[in-house]
């Protein structure tokens, strides 16, 4: 429906078609160009929820102005795009603020740290969890490939993984593995690592 209808959504010059929708499991997102209203949006998404039994939780929609940061701005504090009046229990992302499409964080000047300082935590809760029942070299490996790296592993393939995030996350890694002891000493012998 939406791709037949009358929105224009976003067009970008590389690509032979317009960016009107991406659809994953049960997130839809919608690309509204500079002539699109919310009104046909709407229209849209309540015929199709009629016809489907489906229904859009419209109190967990966000958007995310684009253009320029004048335009950006004004969408924000009139709380209007192209005259449709966006929502109150809807909100909108600001500058310096987040969307977060698919566990990615995207928006207009993303800074994903918030969200790796959680992955810290929860790495940090895992090994010293498992620390306690003193697993073997080969139990560290383990659960070091298994439950601490793969934490992050999806957030540092769509927003990349900050320099001191690495920095961090490697020590508390080596630290768990070598219980903590200086580079190439345990239980009292040398032993290269």
């Amino acid at each position: 429906m939406l791709r037949q209808s009358d929105l224009k959504g976003v067009d970008i010059s590389k690509l032979s078609e317009r960016i009107i929708t991406s659809l994953f499991a049960d997130d839809t997102m919608i690309y509204l160009g500079p002539s699109d209203s919310i009104e046909a949006v709407n229209k849209i998404t309540d015929t199709f929820c009629l016809a489907t039994t489906a229904r859009f939780n419209k109190s967990k929609t966000e958007y995310l102005p684009l253009g320029s940061v004048e335009h950006r701005n004004k969408v924000v504090n009139e709380r209007k795009f192209n005259g449709s009046t966006i929502p109150d229990d809807a909100s909108i992302i600001k500058d310096d603020g987040l969307l977060r499409t698919l566990g990615a964080m995207t928006g207009h000047n993303p800074n994903a740290n918030e969200k790796w300082e959680l992955v810290l935590e929860r790495t940090n809760q895992i090994i010293s969890a498992w620390a306690e029942s003193h697993p073997s070299y080969r139990g560290k490996e383990l659960i070091t490939k298994a439950l601490v790296m793969s934490l992050g592993f999806y957030l540092s393939t769509v927003n990349g993984m900050p320099p001191h995030i690495a920095d961090q996350l490697e020590k508390q890694i080596k630290d768990f593995v070598w219980d903590g002891k200086a580079k190439g000493y345990t239980h009292g012998r040398k032993e290269p690592h």
